[in-house]
């Protein structure tokens, strides 16, 4: 074998990057220095003021004067929302050279190395909002101030979802009274994948590889919001909790959703 083959299989196998190798970042390159507390507060803010601001306009709506004949949609106000946030990074980095010794005819020899690692990063936070405490907080009308961002950072349109739900409601012979859960659901992936393909040719060595480097990095955002009656909790010791019924459709959607982020982030 060439000197050089051993030292270029080597040396290739050791320019593994970052990726895969140390525990990933949350915040993307586009947040710049903004830290992960910051980031969440940001999201969950524009949240709360979604759930308000949907509530807000349905309810107003409603009440406004006018020849129409609306069932009360006010057993809302003592419905608690509990929101379920997650993030899931993966990243991933390969390399994989290939070197082809050409001596003098009829003798050849050729080799490769696959070299990978792989990591992966999990943050939840869930918790309950009173909806009637949310009214309280945020005013009518209200412009929720991080709508016009990117991503899980931007209008998520819970406002919508909520006003579409308590108008039909107030139908009446739609639906028989208050519901007994109604669950949003949003999703948010972003990924990179950077990969490099130099070819060295030396006078008996080619170094041939399909990509020498390859590069992956995949961010998954997940946003579940289940709203139903309150079970109990809401003190300052206890935290308010739903009903089993609703919180079993919760559980349901964290399930579903779960098994979607792990196909997503299966080697492809």
């Amino acid at each position: 074998m060439s000197k050089f083959a051993i030292p270029l299989l080597a040396g290739a196998s050791m320019m593994l990057s970052a990726c895969g190798v140390f525990t990933p970042e949350m915040r993307e390159f586009y947040e710049g220095g903004q830290d992960n507390p910051d980031f969440e507060n940001i999201v969950l803010n524009n949240v709360r003021c979604e759930l308000a601001g949907g509530t807000h306009k349905a309810l107003e709506y409603l009440d406004a004067p006018g020849p129409h004949s609306y069932q009360s949609v006010d057993w809302i106000r003592g419905l608690g929302a509990t929101v379920n946030l997650k993030f899931t990074v993966k990243e991933t980095g390969e390399v994989n050279p290939t070197v082809a010794l050409k001596p003098p005819p009829p003798f050849s020899f050729g080799g490769g190395v696959d070299v990978s690692a792989s990591a992966s990063r999990h943050e939840e936070v869930e918790f309950t909002y009173p909806i009637s405490d949310l009214l309280k907080q945020i005013p009518r009308n209200v412009d929720c101030v991080n709508e016009n961002g990117a991503l899980i950072q931007s209008n998520l349109k819970i406002k919508n979802f909520i006003y579409d739900k308590l108008v039909l409601a107030s139908v009446p012979n739609t639906v028989p009274g208050a519901y007994h859960t109604f669950n949003y659901q949003l999703t948010f992936v972003t990924s990179y994948d950077v990969s490099a393909t130099p070819t060295w040719t030396f006078k008996h060595v080619t170094v041939t590889p399909s990509k020498l480097i390859d590069l992956s990095r995949m961010k998954t955002s997940d946003l579940t919001i289940t709203i139903g009656q309150i079970a109990g909790g809401g003190t300052g010791t206890s935290p308010p909790t739903l009903t089993p019924e609703a919180l079993a459709v919760h559980a349901s959607s964290l399930i579903g959703q779960a098994v979607s982020t792990a196909i997503q982030n299966q080697p492809r």
